[in-house]
């Protein structure tokens, strides 16, 4: 592609200015270029005004000014679909292809113009049609075979030529007469009438083939019925008949069709019955008397004049006799009958063969003696060989020489004998019944009560001023029934330092603190005299063996080790034992292993929900919030993590104190609800 300039020269104007002996000189270029401008050593790309300043050949400056325009080279692209051939820009072209061609715009740059030709030949079909008679095609009807064509515009334009081979065949017409008895199957239908019936076939060439059928029906004839009643067997037109029914036979008339005649025929059997007959002595049959068993045999006539057989199987048999002797007690049971009285009963029966049955028994009633006695004793009685421990009636059977019952009641009346066991432990002395004691052991004392029986009362007493040292170490291990269990620590003066329970457990067993084990460790004041208490409501203690579940047991440790109470099982509604505490270690333990724990809160005051925290401390510890009166508000047990959320919506606006209540030695915290 060549490039041609077209440069405009304008002087517009010369300006001299005089400076250092030298006039400058002012020029302005208009130029406009095809794609790009190569001027003064720059090649530029883009319309616009540029400036170079250039010296002549005095020294002085020449101010050169271009104003260019660049006009770009287009490109095209024609997609053109033509049939068979295609004249472009003056050129010939009959094969598909991309053809290019430079023209020049406007402008005076080049224009780069490609064809896409694409040409389109003309399409030849044919069809091959074999019809009948004749045949539509093309909106033309055609009636004799050969090849036509037809010329159809495809959907762009070019021809489109279709050939048609044709081949016409003719349909074929046949009659056909048929004398027919009763019915004629034609071509799979099955005719009852005379008549002309139409049929169209399909013949090798395709075409239809017609065929008319011209129809004959003749009816068979009915011929006579026969009645006939016979004895055994009866032989008609040779064949020999033994059953009753109606048999017909075909004959042939003088048409060819058939002339059937019936035979209603009625055979009667002779008859041959068996008779079983079991009789007693004697039996008469058909007029004769049998004594002795045997086979008989009679013949007899029907009403219908045939035979008729009896078999008599006969069984004589004779009446019998029995006798037995019996001897019962009270009464006897005989055919249905309670008999009492001692005598001769007879009855008679039916055998299986029907014949009398006698039977005869001498019956001998013995009596049965009855003993009533009544017993009053206390807790226990001995008879005939049983401990009875319960209030009841109670019956017991000898039997007498003859062999019957002799039935003895005793009606016993148990009256308990009560013995209660106190377990009292004192730091001194204990008065029991207006008794002092002043030293440990087991006392008994013995009472009468209005049935005369013993009450004895046991005292399980101990002195217990062993110097025992705080703080105590408590164990509990509960039972199946953890409801019904809970223990205190009171003081000397009636106020109790330390309670818990009744535990988590359900009214008839098992819950979610059902056989757990508590531990507790409880500080205690020094130099003072304690009482420890173990409750049970129910009255069985710690003992759920007898109830199907496991026992519970208790121990109660000083800071040292030395045992002040244990047991295990049931000791009853309540154990009580006194200890005398000498030293308190709690607050050296508490401040050495809890590093000055103290019970922090926030916020506080505060409104909803504070956080609490206890600060360096390790173990189980018990919370007690009570208002400013002393009152408790709330108490959460067995907690083990340093802090805990509380809610205020169970607390009115007020002062309160969060206290911990197994180890009294840490500060309470003031805690205010706004």
């Amino acid at each position: 592609m060549s490039k041609k300039i077209i440069l405009v020269f304008s002087f517009l104007f010369s300006l001299f200015y005089i400076k250092s002996q030298c006039n400058s000189v002012l020029n302005y270029v208009t130029v406009v270029s095809c794609d790009n401008y190569n001027w003064n050593g720059n090649n530029y790309l883009l319309s616009g005004i540029y400036v170079d300043t250039l010296q002549s050949l005095n020294g002085c400056d020449s101010i050169v000014t271009l104003d260019l325009t660049i006009n770009s080279t287009s490109n095209s692209l024609s997609t053109i679909i033509s049939c068979y051939d295609y004249i472009w820009n003056g050129n010939f072209y009959s094969n598909s292809g991309f053809y290019f061609d430079t023209l020049q715009s406007i402008s005076a740059c080049d224009s780069l113009v490609t064809l896409s030709l694409i040409i389109k030949e003309a399409t030849v079909d044919s069809i091959t049609v074999n019809s009948c008679d004749f045949y539509s095609w093309g909106g033309n009807i055609y009636n004799q075979s050969g090849v036509y064509y037809d010329t159809l515009q495809s959907v762009i334009g070019c021809d489109s030529i279709l050939l048609l081979d044709l081949t016409l065949s003719n349909s074929t017409f046949t009659n056909d007469s048929v004398t027919s008895c009763q019915n004629y199957l034609w071509n799979g239908n099955t005719y009852n009438f005379s008549g002309i019936y139409t049929d169209t076939l399909s013949s090798l060439e395709v075409c239809d083939s017609i065929v008319t059928l011209y129809l004959t029906i003749l009816n068979s004839i009915q011929g006579d019925t026969l009645d006939v009643s016979s004895c055994g067997e009866f032989i008609w037109q040779g064949n020999q008949y033994i059953q009753t029914g109606l048999f017909s036979d075909t004959l042939i008339s003088n048409s060819g069709c058939d002339s059937i005649i019936y035979l209603n025929l009625i055979i009667n059997n002779s008859f041959e019955i068996d008779e079983n007959v079991n009789a007693c002595i004697s039996y008469n049959w058909n007029g004769n008397i049998y004594n002795l068993s045997g086979v008989y045999v009679d013949t007899l006539q029907s009403s219908l004049g045939c035979d008729s057989i009896i078999n008599l199987n006969l069984n004589i048999s004779n009446n019998q006799i029995f006798s037995d002797t019996i001897m019962s007690c009270n009464s006897y049971l005989w055919n249905g009958l309670y008999l009492d009285s001692t005598g001769q009963y007879l009855d008679t029966m039916q055998t299986i063969g029907g014949c009398d049955s006698v039977l005869v028994i001498d019956l001998t009633i013995y009596e049965s003696t009855f003993v009533n006695d009544s017993v009053s004793t206390c807790e226990f009685y001995n008879w005939n060989g049983i401990r009875y421990s319960l209030s009841g009636v109670y019956i017991d059977t000898f039997q007498t020489s003859n062999g019957c019952d002799s039935v003895v009641s005793l009606a016993l009346n148990l009256f308990p004998v009560y013995q209660d066991t106190i377990f009292v432990s004192s730091c001194d002395s204990f008065v029991w019944y207006g008794n002092s004691y002043n030293s440990s052991g087991i006392f008994t004392n013995i009472f009468q009560t209005i049935s005369g029986c013993d009450s004895i009362e046991v005292l399980n007493f101990s002195i217990n001023n062993d110097n025992n040292t705080s703080p105590v170490n408590f164990e509990l291990v509960l039972d199946d029934y953890c409801l019904e269990t809970h223990w205190s620590i009171i003081n000397s003066d009636g106020i109790i330092v330390h309670q818990e329970g009744p535990y988590d457990c359900n009214l008839n067993g098992s819950g979610l603190q059902s056989n757990q084990t508590i531990n507790r460790t409880l500080s205690l004041t020094e130099k003072e005299c304690y009482t420890f208490t173990l409750y049970d409501d129910f009255g069985d203690g710690l003992g759920a063996f007898h109830w199907g579940g496991s026992d519970g047991s208790w121990l109660l440790n000083d800071l040292n080790g030395s045992s002040i109470s244990q047991g295990q099982g049931n000791f009853g509604d309540s154990l009580s034992i006194s200890f005398y505490i000498n030293e308190d270690f709690s607050t050296s333990i508490i401040e050495s292993e809890n590093n000055f724990s103290e019970i922090i809160a926030y916020p506080n005051p505060f409104i909803g929900e504070t956080e609490i925290h206890v600060t360096n401390f390790k173990g189980l510890y018990d919370v007690t919030i009570r208002d400013i009166q002393g009152k408790i508000v709330h108490k959460l047990n067995n907690l083990s993590n340093n802090y805990f959320t509380f809610q205020s919506n169970i607390m009115s606006r007020g002062v309160y104190w969060v206290i911990l209540d197994n180890y009294l030695v840490i500060k309470p915290l003031k805690l205010i609800v706004k």
